[in-house]
């Protein structure tokens, strides 16, 4: 009786896409965040000392524009950046000189190792608004990931803090000038390299037309197959024509609590670009590794705009899963 009831409430339903930029954040929306969060901040430290250039690669929060980059050269790292909802409040605080800053624009460098592990500075970045909280994520000098911030609030001026790894605003200043004579010899040798790139540069594009969408159509159909997401990840092909996805969906009815069996469902899902900005993706064999996982079962299309008919979806369905089987191991296959 209670395995039915439980099959009952984990019946198939009709989900709505979730809204972002509104009342309560969805998960997706606060995964989509995070991920590129971590992936910003990860970068910036992966690069290290290791750009030509006399600052490094640099870390820029801009608090006034809402946005988190990585910047070389003095350009921005297309690749790293994101802008958070308008609705959202950013907040910047320094742990060791217990400062916080709500307006601005903060420029942290990578420093000398040996001087970092003398004076190992912790930044956090809170992004959040009413009703809404997205993240709060801990910039650690000293090691990767992510940590529990210590919360402080006073307001200090960053660039009369001696702060090793903030670059002030004349530093930043001198930096730009000094690069101003070797931009344009730069420009050249992008310029012979433009046509080599380009079919990569379109691939990009494509995938950031629909990375938002991905994630919301995953919510919904987890949703869908009656589980509340937890968990998303997203990892395009090198060359941008496919993606990676770990899922993780959580079933919190009591009846499956009582029978004692696992709430934890997972989809390994394989992404595929088919045509004209529209993408198949299904859930594949995952790794050997993690097989005795309860794999949950998806299968949908994605496009920029998010119409597509339902005689249109069923081509593409059909035209997906016989691409799809060129790159992944469909699940139950």
């Amino acid at each position: 009786m209670f395995l039915s009831i439980a099959l009952y409430l984990r019946r198939p339903k009709d989900a709505i896409e979730p809204k972002w930029g509104e009342g309560f954040i969805s998960y997706s929306e606060k995964a989509y965040y995070e991920n590129h969060i971590i992936a910003i901040i990860n970068k910036w430290k992966e690069e290290g000392n290791q750009s030509e250039n006399p600052l490094g690669t640099l870390l820029v929060i801009d608090l006034d524009k809402k946005a988190l980059w990585v910047e070389d050269n003095g350009r921005i790292n297309e690749d790293y950046y994101i802008e958070f909802p308008t609705a959202t409040n950013c907040m910047f605080n320094n742990h060791n000189k217990i400062i916080s800053l709500e307006k601005g624009r903060i420029i942290l460098k990578n420093v000398d190792e040996e001087i970092a592990k003398k004076i190992p500075e912790k930044f956090s970045l809170m992004v959040s608004g009413i009703e809404r909280f997205i993240n709060i994520t801990v910039i650690d000098t000293r090691q990767k990931g992510l940590k529990i911030p210590v919360s402080v609030i006073t307001s200090k001026n960053l660039d009369d803090l001696n702060i090793p790894f903030v670059v002030t605003k004349d530093e930043y200043e001198q930096y730009i000038k000094s690069l101003a004579n070797t931009f344009s010899s730069q420009n050249d040798k992008e310029s012979t390299s433009s046509e080599s790139l380009s079919e990569l540069d379109k691939n990009k594009a494509a995938w950031k037309r629909i990375e938002k969408n991905l994630y919301k159509k995953i919510e919904k159909n987890v949703n869908k197959a009656g589980y509340e997401l937890v968990f998303i990840s997203a990892e395009p092909f090198l060359d941008f024509t496919g993606v990676h996805s770990s899922v993780m969906g959580y079933n919190s009815n009591f009846v499956i609590e009582i029978l004692n069996r696992n709430p934890e469902v997972y989809a390994d899902l394989g992404i595929i670009h088919l045509e004209n900005d529209i993408w198949y993706a299904a859930s594949r064999l995952p790794p050997k590794r993690t097989r005795s996982k309860r794999e949950m079962k998806l299968e949908f299309v994605i496009s920029p705009d998010g119409d597509i008919s339902k005689t249109q979806e069923k081509q593409y369905i059909k035209q997906g899963r016989e691409i799809f089987k060129k790159h992944f191991i469909p699940l139950n296959s």
